[in-house]
């Protein structure tokens, strides 16, 4: 799911909160999308055979 523009610039705006540092509109969204794939792998265990009780 691509980010919308104030998504990015939420990203910019957090970013710069914590690490007082500018990101380009490029870097927020290639960084921000590169987070939320992991946060998805991180929390996607349903569907790994390894989490599932066995029958």
């Amino acid at each position: 799911m691509p980010l919308t523009p104030h998504d990015v610039r939420q990203f910019q705006a957090l970013w710069r909160e914590h690490y007082q540092e500018e990101l380009t509109e490029e870097q927020a969204r290639e960084y921000g999308e590169s987070l939320l794939r992991y946060v998805r792998l991180v929390l996607d265990t349903d569907d790994d055979p390894r989490e599932r009780a066995p029958p």
